[in-house]
């Protein structure tokens, strides 16, 4: 974002929590949001799908995650106590401050599977444009 708003550069993808202060005071400029959805926080910001560019998404996610072998016990409590956590009305509330959704909070057996879907999504996404492993 700073070499953005220096003029090093002529476009970046940014987060949506760091670009909106800076779109909300006229610096920026957004002109399409790479996920599914628009934003709550820049509702007016079409997606790639909506702009005609084809659908293209690009979200961040964050997850909690334990060693191998924990008891599985173990992992369903932590499951079961993060997920009372993320429905609290201000912990969702703060969350939406950020741009971030809980829309993906599941089970541990859900992130393995999600886990898997975007990491065979990425492999297909590198082999189709030519990036090599390094």
């Amino acid at each position: 974002m700073a070499d953005l708003l220096s003029g090093q550069i002529d476009m970046t993808f940014a987060d949506v929590a760091i670009a909106v202060p800076q779109i909300k005071a006229g610096k920026v400029r957004a002109l399409v949001l790479p996920s599914d959805q628009r934003s709550p926080l820049i509702p007016d910001v079409p997606t790639f799908q909506e702009a005609g560019l084809g659908q293209f998404a690009l979200d961040a996610w964050f997850v909690l995650m334990a060693p191998t072998g924990t008891p599985a016990d173990i992992t369903q409590r932590l499951n079961r106590e993060v997920d009372l956590y993320l429905k609290e009305p201000e912990v969702l509330e703060r969350f939406r401050t950020f741009g971030f959704s809980t829309s993906g909070a599941g089970t541990p057996q859900s992130l393995q599977e999600f886990i898997r879907t975007e990491q065979a999504r990425w492999v297909r996404i590198a082999k189709e444009v030519g990036v090599e492993p390094q």
